[in-house]
């Protein structure tokens, strides 16, 4: 099965089609979605940052 992605009026992209089991990174990303979340993650992930 293909998934398809479309944008709303408003710019927002949804997944048509997809898995009906999505894997655990895509589950995470469903739950914390946004454009600079994986950016901050990534950023984050060995502790805060402290100036």
């Amino acid at each position: 099965m293909d998934s398809v992605v479309k944008k709303d009026s408003k710019g927002r992209k949804k997944a048509l089609n997809a898995c009906a089991e999505p894997c655990s990174i895509e589950k995470g990303m469903r739950l914390i979605g946004g454009k600079w979340t994986a950016s901050i993650i990534y950023h984050l992930k060995d502790g805060p940052v402290i100036k």
